[in-house]
């Protein structure tokens, strides 16, 4: 984790889309624990259809998100981790 950056998460009944959510930008790399995370997972930021990259580092996983998107909203960052 990235600075002071509150992270908390929720996760779909199904399991299949995990909600990552930021109360403040980050302005580096942030990692998260690895657990809603497969080789096959996508990360997207909802309001932009670009996906994040990411990579496994252990039983984490470490991705910066792009400065561009922080004028998507001035509140919290949600990043949607969707499991095929």
């Amino acid at each position: 984790q990235a600075g002071n950056i509150g992270i908390h998460y929720t996760r779909s009944k199904d399991k299949k889309t995990t909600w990552v959510f930021l109360s403040d930008f980050p302005e580096e790399k942030i990692t998260l624990p690895g657990f809603a995370f497969t080789n096959q997972s996508i990360v997207t930021m909802p309001g932009s259809n670009k996906r994040l990259s990411w990579k496994r580092k252990g039983d984490q996983v470490e991705m910066t998100v792009p400065a561009g998107m922080k004028q998507l909203t001035n509140y919290v960052w949600v990043l949607k981790v969707k499991q095929p």
